[in-house]
């Protein structure tokens, strides 16, 4: 799919998770609060004021957007299979309610229990159902008020015929193929079939076909050597306001994300297995210093009495440092409970045959 249609896919999925939960919100107040408390075995009435029940609505509305675009759902959410869509479901709705049980704690409100529950079953209940059914909704939405989006892919080998099929997939939201386009120097026959049969037209034909049809799009499915000798064809499709696509799976084997990036004026085909993204490595830094040390504040007292027992139990210092490689080879100090001898490293040669692995020291 492209970028512009995950745009408009996120932002559909994001509304329709704000409405849903709301919807789960209400839904669970209502089951909660018209249980007949004696027969259900409820100790207490259970009422919310109206600005608590709005912080904890909003609340509940910020917590599973943020979850669902930090985990990235939205962005594989119409294209993903049903299992996984269920399972995303299920871990945002868990971790949405564990942060609504976090909230409760903080300010110091007196939830229901059995609310919480009927809360968090209800959302995954109405974000499956929603989800399962996300695509006929976005389809019929596309084909009721959108404009079809056709494309031709140039190429008819295997990389051309998998991108064929991929838009075939894609015909929910108003992709269509038209056709491929077949360069001089690849015979093939006069139709390609796929779920239908698409005709196959020469590339030195382009113009005509520019002038004759409506060709939203053209996607290059060739092998990354012939584009030089496209430019011709690149630079009709600008004149003529073609957008132009090139897929990029020039190495199949190669699972590293790939994203467009610029250096100056010059761009970049970038290809990385890290991840990339500077605002969420900022976020995950800044969580990780403010987890960690709140953790050894709190767990500084019961730190103290370990280093005390290992330096009355056990000769040398209480704390073992060593200098290790973290990411790309850059290297930081890393610090631990001594739970060895003091010269352990030096004694390594002489306890090297009891050994229980291979591959490390151990």
């Amino acid at each position: 799919m492209f970028r512009a249609h995950h745009r408009r896919v996120r932002i559909f999925f994001g509304v329709s998770d704000a409405i849903l939960v709301v919807a789960a919100f209400v839904a669970a107040y209502w089951i909660r609060a018209s249980l007949n408390e004696r027969a259900a075995g409820f100790e207490r009435e259970f009422f919310l004021t109206v600005p608590v029940a709005v912080l904890l609505a909003g609340y509940s509305v910020a917590m599973w957007l943020a979850l669902g675009a930090w985990w990235q759902i939205y962005d594989r959410i119409d294209a993903a299979h049903k299992r996984v869509m269920l399972r995303d479901a299920f871990h945002q709705c868990l971790v949405g309610a564990a942060a609504v049980v976090l909230l409760q704690f903080l300010l110091r409100l007196e939830l229901s229990r059995s609310f919480l529950g009927i809360f968090a079953i209800t959302a995954w209940m109405l974000l499956c159902l929603f989800r399962l059914n996300a695509s006929r909704l976005l389809g019929a939405f596309r084909r009721e008020f959108g404009v079809p989006n056709f494309v031709m892919v140039v190429g008819t080998g295997d990389a051309a015929l998998r991108i064929g099929r991929q838009i075939e997939d894609a015909a929910a939201y108003g992709v269509r193929l038209t056709g491929f386009l077949a360069e001089p120097e690849d015979p093939s026959a006069a139709e390609i079939t796929l779920r239908q049969a698409y005709p196959v037209r020469a590339l030195s034909e382009l113009t005509e076909l520019l002038q004759r049809h409506v060709i939203d799009e053209i996607i290059f499915a060739v092998d990354s050597r012939r584009l030089a000798g496209l430019e011709d064809i690149f630079l009709l499709c600008d004149e003529e306001g073609v957008r132009t696509r090139v897929a990029v799976d020039f190495f199949p084997h190669v699972n590293s994300q790939v994203y467009l990036d610029r250096l100056g004026t010059s761009p970049l085909l970038t290809f990385s297995a890290t991840p990339h993204d500077e605002i969420r490595l900022l976020v995950k830094r800044a969580t990780d210093v403010l987890l960690a040390g709140a953790a050894l504040a709190l767990l500084s007292p019961f730190l103290v009495i370990i280093a005390l027992l290992i330096k009355l139990t056990s000769p040398g210092p209480a704390v073992f440092r060593q200098v290790r490689c973290g990411l790309n080879g850059r290297r930081f100090v890393f610090y631990k409970f001594r739970s060895m001898s003091a010269d352990a490293e030096a004694r390594r040669a002489e306890l090297e045959h009891l050994n229980e692995r291979t591959t490390v020291f151990k």
